[in-house]
């Protein structure tokens, strides 16, 4: 039953990283995200995990961006609207309401990270509608255009919906469209014809405005000047009333507002990232990734801790050797004879190589990364793919030599995992065995003693009063 248990598990350690390259090869390419800008703060829904996340960024504390989730649900928003640092995320219908939640980004300047406050995100009054066709909010309040009410707008005001009667004469369109734009709330309809219409809202009351544009436009949210998207991938700004091209669009992604000018955000299956348009317009930067925010605190607390750990397992080997050689001296001891350093790495390199290929696959790094240990990098964010390496190989490692005294690497290259009299070792001695061997690999200092031994007899042979053999 061992034998087949272990079998089990080395061919298991072989199967992770072919399913997640099955995995990778199988993957679609991820639609336009549900997006939006106030400006200054972008907000769009990715999926997470089986869920939806609503994930915001903003400026980091070197200027660049960086984002971070701040709420999950079980079902994707169906739109979102943003004014300041503030968001809106409402639901699809469901009984003939909209749900709605808000919340609003904050900075601690302490730590310089951004979260949401309230954490999770507030439950506002439910929309008595639903088909949404489209969102905005101007001075703290929420509109929007639904389907079944093509004369009026919902205005939520405190936590009361109130209809807001349509111009009269725009009640014959096509497509409709509300967007916040220099402090105004601007209501675009495409006209039967083909013609865009507009008008904004100012002292409670609609005012028509002229505007000339070649075809309907998509209006572009958190933009500074009225900005518009046209069928044929134009954008630019409405000037004077009419549309001037500051460029094309991007094929990937979705345009929205920033500063006083656009930007592409592109939410991909790996990675997120941002090309920013000026406003002297000449064409889109290069896009750069927008990473996840850290925290400072993890560019240096687990050195110290880490060094605790080592200088403890060091010095409780030491203890324990000497308690040993008092009580047996060694060369009284059947010891059996030591596997080779050079074959000894080997084996831990084979054991390790399938799970850190899966950890490349599954953070989509190159090899290099796996060389982060954590005894020299300050940064826990740049030692992740090594930390999933060692905890793959501990666990396997550990269930292995449990079953059948030694590891598929050690089967490969000749060893087996013994008790320092030749014996036999139970499992408890594998368990702590193995999780001092991840600790050696966290803190390869560790490993000094079993490369100036004669046996090769490391740190976690001696705690464990175990060796490892030629087979």
């Amino acid at each position: 039953m061992c034998g087949v248990m272990r079998d089990w598990v080395a061919w298991l350690r072989w199967l992770v990283p072919v399913v997640l390259l099955w995995a990778a090869a199988g993957s679609q390419p991820v639609p336009s995200p549900v997006a939006t800008s106030s400006g200054d703060h972008l907000w769009w829904v990715q999926p997470q995990e089986k869920m939806w996340a609503v994930t915001h960024a903003a400026r980091g504390p070197d200027g660049t961006l960086v984002r971070h989730a701040v709420a999950k649900f079980d079902e994707a928003p169906a739109a979102l609207a943003a004014e300041g640092d503030r968001v809106w995320a409402l639901f699809g219908g469901k009984q003939g309401r909209c749900e709605l939640v808000t919340g609003a980004a904050v900075v601690n300047p302490a730590s310089d990270l951004w979260f949401v406050r309230p954490a999770g995100m507030r439950l506002c009054a439910s929309l008595p509608r639903t088909g949404v066709e489209s969102v905005a909010a101007i001075d703290g309040e929420l509109w929007a255009l639904c389907v079944d009410t093509p004369s009026h707008a919902l205005r939520l005001v405190g936590e009361t919906w109130v209809e807001i009667e349509l111009p009269s004469h725009a009640s014959s369109f096509t497509r409709r469209e509300l967007v916040r734009s220099r402090g105004a709330l601007w209501y675009l309809v495409e006209s039967p014809d083909g013609s865009t219409l507009r008008w904004s809202r100012e002292s409670g009351a609609w005012r028509g405005v002229p505007l000339s544009l070649p075809a309907w436009v998509r209006t572009i949210p958190g933009a500074d000047l009225l900005s518009v998207q046209t069928s044929d991938g134009s954008i630019g700004w409405v000037e004077g009333g009419r549309f001037v091209a500051r460029g094309v669009a991007p094929t990937q992604g979705v345009v929205l507002g920033w500063g006083d000018g656009l930007g592409a955000l592109d939410v991909g299956a790996d990675e997120v990232t941002w090309a920013p348009l000026a406003a002297a317009g000449g064409g889109f930067d290069a896009a750069t990734v927008v990473g996840e925010q850290a925290s400072t605190a993890s560019r240096w607390f687990h050195l110290p801790v880490l060094g605790v750990l080592s200088l403890g397992v060091l010095m409780l080997a030491t203890i324990l050797k000497a308690a040993r050689q008092v009580r047996a001296p060694a060369e009284a001891r059947a010891a059996p004879a030591g596997m080779a350093v050079g074959r000894r790495l080997a084996a831990l390199a084979f054991d390790a190589a399938p799970v850190g290929l899966a950890a490349m696959l599954a953070l989509d790094v190159g090899p290099d990364a796996l060389l982060g240990v954590p005894l020299w990098v300050t940064d826990l964010e740049e030692a992740r793919p090594f930390l999933w390496m060692t905890v793959g190989t501990v666990a396997f490692g550990m269930v292995e030599e449990c079953a059948g005294s030694r590891s598929m690497g050690k089967r490969v290259f000749g060893g087996v995992v013994l008790r320092s009299d030749g014996t036999g070792a139970a499992w408890p001695r594998h368990v702590v065995r193995n999780l001092l061997k991840g600790l050696t690999m966290l803190s390869p200092l560790l490993a000094l003693p079993a490369l100036v031994s004669r046996r090769g007899v490391g740190v976690s042979e001696v705690v464990t009063d175990t060796a490892v053999a030629e087979a």
